[in-house]
């Protein structure tokens, strides 16, 4: 839980640096756990006080999406990559958004375009997990054009201080 303090009141919007592999997957994992929970709590008050229930649970995605972007593009920073590699999760939206504009343009979808359009998607899912393996590298050993390697600093700790 103080991993996923740090970010958020710490680095809340700190885009700058590097994030261990630890600091993020600790967020990510608590994030998950806090996420669910505040789900079943929306759920269960969403009959009771209604569509509140499921705003305040709309706001705490709000919240998070800052340092999550933050810690995801420092993590980045840490393996050496820039944080621009973010947008490969994207990749899977231009064959989903291209795809419909061809169709409204009057071209139909057969054959060989199809075949196209789908191997075009395959590729951009294949891109999209691209992302994902580069948050699971080592940190870059030493400092790189981001910051020192948080592990190499003399205040080195397994658990961030107390807030």
């Amino acid at each position: 839980m103080d991993w996923f303090k740090k970010v958020v009141f710490e680095n809340y919007a700190n885009f700058s640096g590097r994030a261990r592999r630890k600091e993020f997957w600790m967020f990510f994992l608590f994030f998950i756990i806090l996420s669910f929970v505040t789900g079943i709590v929306a759920a269960i008050f969403v009959p009771i006080i209604g569509l509140f229930a499921l705003f305040i649970f709309g706001l705490w995605y709000l919240a998070l999406i800052i340092p999550t972007l933050a810690v995801t593009i420092r993590r980045f920073h840490d393996s050496g990559r820039s944080g621009w590699w973010y947008l490969a999760n994207f990749a899977p939206f231009v064959p989903a958004i291209a795809l419909p504009l061809l169709i409204t343009s009057g071209i139909e979808p057969s054959g060989f375009f199809s075949a196209l359009i789908w191997i075009l998607f395959g590729l951009s899912v294949i891109i999209s997990l691209v992302p994902i393996v580069l948050l699971f590298l080592n940190s870059e050993p030493g400092a790189n054009k981001w910051g020192p390697n948080p592990k190499d600093e003399g205040e080195y700790q397994e658990m961030p201080p107390a807030l």
